[in-house]
């Protein structure tokens, strides 16, 4: 404890003056004790052990939280630097870090679990109901209401080695009413399997209206709720990062990627397709479809980095080096801090899709003198 004591008042930034008035411990047994006079012996005023024991109790108390503190940051220190280590390929993964939130206690080469992504968009037909007007007209009554014409879809799977921005579009795929023979139910069935065999789905405008219509044709054909996922809207995604005068997936992407939708686009065929069941309206309608899976993939490669609300694949993929944003394993590069308003975390890029992510352990303390200080109260 003498030891202790004596390191804890060396290592002080008060006075001996100060550590007697705030501690209520003599000054003469503070300086005996700084002095080592305590320690060889030779004090003139503290020979007996009771009260040495006494006074060095009561300075060893009043150091505890200080000490606590002191330890506090070291350990967060440490924790940040060996974040840092970890993530930038300097040294083995053995800790409890690291991105994303993902706690571990094994090697990072751990195995890893593939994740399934699927970008999806449907097709329906119009309402065919009686009104009297054409415009600005009540609907009398309801004859049929929309039919699901066409599922357009992507599947992704990240598997350590295969990103989310390496994925070829002529793997495409759609599956019209024509394919099922014109049941309704059949075609709701093929997208209810998707749904039920992918973690994240991914659309534009998805939240609003094709998840409403999809499940809507779920519950109406007796199907159970899919196993439950990530669901992400890239129109209210790219309406926090940019904005345009249409925001609409044709004006966005033709903005962004010079790319569109097909020349012929489904008001021009859902006609032929529901009353004649014309197949070569339905190949129409299939690559329309299609492209506009098409231009979803694209626009989210380009606007992935910008993006905050987005399935964290880091904990999918159950890899703590893997990017949360793309599923990149291991390849980063260290980036200036991430300020917030009372610490500071160590940041990093990734070089394969340029997202920014930072790690979970504060690196808010400076090492100064032996002593480390929290620069929190300067940040606030």
């Amino acid at each position: 404890m003498l030891e202790r004591v004596k390191d804890c008042i060396r290592k002080s930034d008060w006075s001996l003056s100060q550590l007697a008035l705030v501690s209520k411990v003599p000054l003469h047994f503070i300086s005996d004790v700084s002095s080592g006079a305590i320690e060889k012996g030779t004090s003139d005023s503290y020979k007996n052990k009771k009260t040495i024991d006494k006074h060095l109790k009561a300075l060893d108390e009043f150091f505890k939280p200080i000490r606590n503190e002191q330890k506090s940051l070291e350990r967060r220190d440490e924790k940040a630097n060996n974040e840092r280590s970890i993530i930038t390929n300097k040294c083995a993964y053995n800790s409890n870090s690291v991105l994303g939130g993902v706690e571990y206690a094994a090697q990072y080469n751990t195995v890893i679990s593939p994740v399934k992504i699927l970008i999806y968009d449907i097709e329906v037909s119009p309402l065919l109901a009686w009104t009297y007007n054409r415009y600005n007209t009540n609907v009398l009554k309801v004859e049929q209401e929309q039919q699901l014409l066409s599922f357009a879809y992507l599947e992704l799977i990240i598997d350590g080695e295969k990103t989310i921005l390496d994925e070829d579009l002529n793997n495409v795929k759609c599956i019209t009413l024509n394919d099922v023979g014109f049941s309704q139910e059949k075609l709701t069935e093929k997208a209810w399997e998707l749904f039920n065999n992918n973690q994240v789905i991914i659309g534009y405008n998805n939240k609003a209206f094709d998840d409403k219509m999809i499940y809507r044709y779920f519950m109406k054909y007796g199907l159970p709720v899919p196993t439950p996922i990530k669901q992400l809207d890239l129109f209210k995604e790219w309406k926090k990062i940019g904005r345009l005068s249409s925001n609409g997936l044709n004006a966005v992407n033709r903005y962004i990627n010079h790319d569109g939708k097909t020349e012929i686009t489904v008001e021009d065929v859902w006609y032929r397709c529901i009353r004649c069941r014309d197949k070569e309206a339905f190949e129409q309608l299939r690559e329309y479809n299609k492209q506009d899976v098409v231009l979803t993939y694209n626009l989210m490669k380009s606007i992935l980095p910008f993006m905050k609300n987005y399935p964290n694949l880091s904990l999918l993929l159950n890899h703590p080096l893997a990017c949360p944003k793309c599923g990149h394993i291991n390849d980063f590069e260290e980036a200036d801090y991430y300020y917030t308003n009372v610490g500071r975390y160590n940041q990093y890029r990734c070089k394969k899709c340029n997202s920014y992510l930072h790690g979970r352990y504060q690196d808010s303390t400076l090492k100064i003198n032996d002593k480390y200080i929290d620069v929190r109260p300067i940040l606030k």
